[in-house]
């Protein structure tokens, strides 16, 4: 009776399988290639044929046979080592999945525009593409939340972890190896985007704000609640963050703390006012609010994309913490 309900199983796995390769059918256009499901009506870009494009607007369909066909993926490296300057993706797209390397080596690329609502994206999508690459549109934040998802998924973290139920101990040790994760895949850099978090996440390329943002998102995906961790800086040369821990905010630098010194999990890494200045001092001695803590600010825009509300925003990190009842510094 096993035997035959493995059989079973196996033949309508095989039906399915037949079912869905009829389904789909490969057609060329001049510009590009598609992969489409005639039960679905849906299509992936899988090549870009004509190779001298350089400004591309996806398109929300295409027509075959006089039948419409949405577009909603963009396949494996079908856009790899091409000479594209600029992309788009617009809102009438309404979801949008991004593979592995789809855009590889698009050493050329300068702009990506995302303004569809829904996005999925690999982590490797922008693989040794253009480190000055502009990431923007109104779809960034749900770009930012897929690849954060993503990411944290490859590193192995729980998503939506319930720290209500933990100690503030192993919070802390999340926290601290998150943040260890991040140090090793993100490359300081002053590229032209730098500042963003899509950026620093997708191209592995950022400054400390780029990073300190993108720590941030990471830290809200993996279920930190948006009271106990800020992004902070002096508001002039340096980023970093805040996070609440054992009730109270604390001070964490992702990009220039010594991980390679503190490899393991040390409290060291939760810096107070007057360790942190001093931190400040030693790897960024020409900041001249270092010595100030009650200067230093919160910075409003989460992602740092063009468009985004409070771009380039600040308020006082001590006003802020009374203004909405966030508790004291450590």
């Amino acid at each position: 009776m096993k035997f035959l309900g493995t059989f079973i199983l196996l033949a309508i796995i095989n039906f399915c399988s037949v079912l869905a390769a009829e389904n789909n059918k490969t057609v060329n256009t001049k510009t590009y290639r598609f992969l489409i499901n005639t039960s679905t009506h849906k299509a992936t870009i899988v090549t870009l044929n004509d190779k001298s494009v350089v400004n591309v607007n996806i398109p929300q369909v295409f027509t075959y046979n006089n039948k419409k066909y949405y577009i909603n993926e963009i396949g494996s490296s079908a856009f790899a080592g091409s000479k594209i300057k600029s992309l788009t993706i617009g809102s009438n797209i309404k979801e949008i999945k991004l593979y592995s390397n789809a855009f590889a080596d698009c050493k050329e690329l300068k702009t990506f525009t995302i303004n569809a609502p829904k996005v999925s994206v690999n982590i490797s999508t922008f693989q040794r593409a253009n480190l000055n690459m502009v990431i923007k549109g109104s779809g960034v934040p749900a770009f930012v939340k897929s690849i954060s998802v993503n990411l944290l998924k490859t590193w192995g973290f729980q998503i939506k972890k319930d720290y209500s139920k933990v100690s503030q101990a192993e919070k802390k040790k999340d926290l601290f190896n998150l943040a260890k994760r991040l140090n090793k895949y993100v490359t300081f850099d002053g590229n032209t985007d730098q500042g963003n978090a899509a950026v620093a996440l997708a191209l592995r390329h950022a400054s400390w704000g780029g990073i300190s943002r993108a720590y941030y998102n990471l830290a809200i995906n993996m279920n930190i609640k948006g009271s106990e961790i800020l992004i902070g800086g002096d508001a002039t040369v340096s980023a970093w963050n805040y996070v609440k821990v054992d009730g109270k905010w604390y001070n964490v630098d992702v990009s220039r703390f010594d991980f390679t010194t503190h490899p393991d999990y040390t409290k060291t890494f939760f810096y107070t006012n007057s360790k942190f200045s001093a931190f400040l001092n030693e790897k960024q001695p020409s900041g001249e609010l270092n010595k100030t803590p009650s200067k230093w600010v919160v910075v409003k825009d989460l992602i740092h994309y063009q468009g985004e509300a409070n771009y380039h925003g600040t308020t006082n990190f001590d006003s802020y913490l009374k203004a909405n009842n966030l508790g004291s510094r450590a």
